[in-house]
């Protein structure tokens, strides 16, 4: 059923703008209370904001408190006191911290003084067992932590814990009733005469008395001043339907009443940073920063009945989280007597379980969005107040709901309001050049994507006539900008060169940090592999990298590989460990058969504390040996294309485009487990391939956990040999940022420099006053002051590892503005990062312009030189000399890009 396909728009006014600003503070305080009310609900009030600030701000007291009171008991005449040796079984500080989040967890409550007593106690007891597990039943203890985390409330954590336990063959030993109410009753004690956070009650019911534990009048106060202070600030930010206020200095511009808690130009708590900003002359900024935000955009009202009546549905079409959970796999009819099938059950069972909860937090976003898009159908114009980062990024204050920097349904929700006649074949072009890219065609010359869009004009046509039906565009990358890009299409082939098109063309940089690096060091390399140099098709950087790490994989295993099944595979394995057991059988005087001495080169050694045991040196060699090959064979099987005879690029993708921000091995590894291996492993479970015989031989391997941990450190390893070869001189850059930062962050203040245009840039990090209570089972939590309080001294480490993302994205905010500033005949902006879009009818304008102003950029600016010049003003004379030189450019022309046609695009 379509809802809006028809709806006739409407003027926004100030008038409207004031009361939809209203109801922008209003829903932010409804939310705020509908939370904390859930919180007080569930007894789980020591994670509202009160409860958090509470406890923070009341722990080093209680702890002083505690430790005062042993102090004193043990020094005190006569027998002491029962609970005494018990609270010396933690410390103070995590006894007070334990202690206070089971009483915030419930001081609305007025809970029974005894049942409070037992929980605190019970509370200490299970900490106290699971510290000894920590360091008696290593392995043990990190399972139940594992499973605990997973339960929300902690009397489910705490039955996880006694049944892992007890399965184990571990029971847990906790203190008796008689003395967790003991101990939880002296720091009740405590509590009451120390904090003045809680105090005890008698309550008559049914004529009997009892006490019970509520809050103090002045706890009362203190919570309804957090609270009033966080309803004061809760506003939603939403759409504007009249152009925003525009910015004149840090502290004021986007909406247009005091309604809803103001914005800053850049979003930041540092006052004296914002203070900094006021006296820096950047017109630059604020041209541009104005100049987005006045873009006006619209609903697209065609995909927002698309997407309303998709939403409702498990189709999951476009990737749509479904309505309704994944149901959790039947038991097995024998799960009693079969131990492997009741493991297998469970492990399906839990996957369907995460992937369900993530599809909560899907669906909230989903609905959100369309909310929104909803409430501003009727308006024919919406505008998108804009923020800056402390690097000068630009971003929408609206993010996490409608944006122009959303995700592909957002995307398309969102089209400019101001159309324009496509007028000349040059716009049809680029129209069809969008098309192309949306589906994923970007890899070939333009000529080919505009061939490509004119090839399937029909289907593009029908898609737009009917979605339902028509359902190719699912198979777009991008699906719901694709039925967009269709409508247009449609459009055109209707209408011809009148056609009114609001689309926004988009123009990608390829990767972008690599060209800002490679352009400001003259890498030629770099340049040739991210399209700062003509190329008759588009240079891809990740099949580059991709293909020299298929290279290296296959010399591990043989170039034969594709022969070998997975059985095949293992007798090779197996004979290799063979020949080494011969050749070192009497240097090494080995003991155990050749099946033993196999079985044990393929496990995991470990000690009785769950450590790596350490090996013999052929064991060693053995080991290594079985899970390269293991491991590399699962990457061939995994990411090779049999039909185009190549490993699929987008392995190295999220390596390449993190490595110019500073991430490494250890970071590729984490981007390899999440984004690769457990969504992949999560798919096969869906389709129940593990279990079955013709299982893909990858998902086979990777049942074993130690296996995929070690599959993620080979190829991070691999790429990131990769990466440095293909990107010599941007290797050499980050290398000299970070030296140049330590040098310079020894000096305790925050690194700061002024871009080529005049944005002041500060890296605030501070080593921030902050306690931590250790606790076992309730996990590491940090404990701070009420708000993060900052310390005296800088953070030497971060300010040394974050310069280089930081200068890189401060290089890309810069060209962006020097775009949009220059683009004199450009007034609608669709803008991310390094993409740049427009209509159709003023894309070769923006397409010249981008690569004009980098350009000028690397030109006009010697970068590197200008920070290092920077980074000198910083430091005494004798410091200087630790500054080394910039690194040496290479031999690239800067001209070039001005003849590249894929640079962006």
């Amino acid at each position: 059923m379509d809802k809006y396909s028809n709806i006739q728009r409407v003027k926004g006014t100030e008038e409207d703008q004031a009361r939809l600003e209203a109801g922008m503070a209003q829903a932010g305080r409804d939310r705020y209370i509908k939370r904390t009310l859930k919180a007080v609900q569930g007894r789980d009030e020591s994670n509202t904001a009160y409860g958090n600030r509470l406890v923070s701000k009341m722990t080093d007291r209680f702890s002083d408190a505690i430790r005062t009171w042993l102090e004193k008991s043990l020094r005190a005449a006569g027998r002491h006191h029962k609970a005494i040796p018990y609270l010396q079984q933690l410390e103070d500080r995590t006894t007070a911290y334990i202690s206070l989040k089971v009483i915030m967890s419930s001081i609305s409550a007025h809970t029974k003084l005894t049942s409070l007593a037992l929980k605190i106690g019970e509370a200490l007891s299970l900490e106290v067992e699971m510290s000894r597990l920590s360091e008696e039943e290593k392995v043990l203890y990190k399972g139940i932590l594992s499973r605990a985390n997973k339960r929300s409330q902690y009397s489910r954590k705490k039955y996880t814990a006694k049944y892992m336990a007890e399965q184990n063959g571990t029971p847990i030993h906790l203190w008796c009733k008689d003395i967790s109410l003991l101990v939880g009753k002296v720091l009740l004690e405590l509590c009451i005469s120390e904090l003045g956070i809680i105090e005890a009650d008698i309550q008559v019911k049914n004529k009997t008395q009892e006490y019970i534990i509520k809050p103090t009048k002045e706890c009362i106060e203190w919570i309804t001043q957090c609270n009033a202070y966080h309803l004061d600030i809760a506003a939603i930010y939403e759409p504007m339907v009249v152009p925003p206020f525009p910015w004149q200095c840090p502290f004021v511009g986007g909406y247009i009443t005091n309604q809803v808690a103001p914005i800053t130009l850049v979003k930041t708590k540092n006052k004296q940073y914002l203070e900094k900003l006021a006296n820096v002359e950047m017109p630059v900024v604020y041209e541009a920063v104005n100049k987005i935000q006045a873009t006006p955009w619209r609903i697209n009202v065609k995909l927002l009945d698309l997407l309303l009546n998709l939403a409702n549905t498990d189709s999951e079409l476009g990737g749509l989280p479904r309505a309704s959970e994944i149901p959790v796999p039947e038991k097995p009819k024998d799960i009693d007597t079969n131990e492997e099938a009741k493991v297998a059950w469970k492990m399906e069972a839990a996957a369907v379980y995460q992937e369900n909860i993530r599809l909560v937090s899907k669906r909230a976003a989903l609905f959100l969005t369309l909310k929104c898009a909803e409430k501003y159908a009727k308006y024919e114009k919406i505008y998108f107040p804009y923020q800056l980062d402390f690097r000068g990024r630009v971003y929408p204050v609206t993010n996490g709901s409608l944006s122009p920097q959303g995700a592909d349904y957002v995307k398309a929700l969102l089209e400019f309001a101001e159309g324009e006649k496509l007028s000349s074949p040059e716009a049809v072009d680029w129209l069809a050049v969008h098309v192309a890219n949306v589906w994923g065609i970007d890899k070939v010359s333009f000529e080919d994507r505009i061939a490509w869009t004119k090839k399937h004009s029909d289907m593009l046509c029908r898609i737009a006539e009917n979605p339902y039906d028509n359902r190719e565009w699912t198979e777009a990358d991008k699906p719901f900008q694709a039925i967009a890009a269709a409508l247009e299409w449609k459009g055109y082939i209707e209408n011809g060169l009148n056609h009114v098109s609001h689309i926004a063309v988009a123009l990608d940089g390829s990767c972008s940090g690599l060209q800002h690096l490679g352009m400001a060091l003259r890498c030629e390399e770099t340049g040739a592999a991210v399209n700062l140099t003509p190329a008759d098709v588009p240079q891809d950087i990740y099949q580059r990298v991709i293909d020299k790490i298929y290279v290296k994989l296959e010399a591990i295993v043989g170039k034969d590989w594709k022969e070998h099944d997975y059985p095949k595979m293992m007798n090779i394995i197996d004979e290799k460990i063979e020949d080494i057991y011969n050749k070192n059988k009497r240097k090494y005087k080995l003991k155990k058969t050749l099946y033993e001495w196999r079985q044990l080169v393929k496990s995991d050694k470990r000690n009785s504390d769950g450590t790596l045991a350490k090996r013999s040196i052929p064991e060693q060699e053995a080991h290594d040996l079985y899970n390269t090959m293991l491991c590399a064979y699962a990457w061939l099987n995994y990411g090779y294309d049999r039909e185009k005879g190549c490993m699929g690029r987008k392995l190295a993708k999220s390596a390449v485009m993190t490595f110019p921000y500073g991430s490494k091995e250890y970071g590729f590894k984490d981007q390899l487990l999440e984004r690769v291996i457990k969504p992949a492993k999560i798919e096969a479970m869906k389709l129940n391939d593990i279990k079955d015989i013709s299982a893909s031989i990858w998902s086979r391997i990777w049942e074993d956990n130690s296996i995929v941990f070690k599959s993620a450190s080979l190829l991070a390893s691999l790429l990131y040999e990769a990466v440095c070869e293909t990107v010599v001189k941007a290797a050499e850059g980050m290398e000299w940022l970070q030296k140049t930062a330590k040098v310079v962050a020894k000096k305790g203040e925050p690194i700061s420099w002024k871009t080529p245009i005049g944005f002041l840039v500060e890296q605030n990090y501070w080593v921030y006053k902050e306690k931590r209570s250790e606790t076992s089972f309730l996990g590491k939590e940090k404990v701070r002051f009420t708000f993060k309080v900052q310390g005296t001294s800088i953070d030497k480490q971060k300010q040394a590892s974050s310069i280089a993302p930081n200068f890189v994205h401060s290089l890309d905010a810069t060209h962006l503005m020097l775009v949009v500033v220059n683009a004199n005949y450009i007034d609608n902006w669709a803008l991310v990062h390094d993409s740049f879009g427009t209509l159709p009818s003023r894309t070769q304008e923006l397409y010249n312009k981008i690569r004009t102003c980098f350009y000028e950029l690397y030109t006009e600016h010697d970068v590197f030189n200008l920070l290092r010049e920077q980074m000198l003003n910083y430091l005494k004379e004798e410091d200087k000399k630790k500054i080394k030189v910039t690194p040496r450019k290479g031999s690239l022309q800067p001209s070039l890009i001005l003849k590249s046609s894929y640079c962006f695009g």
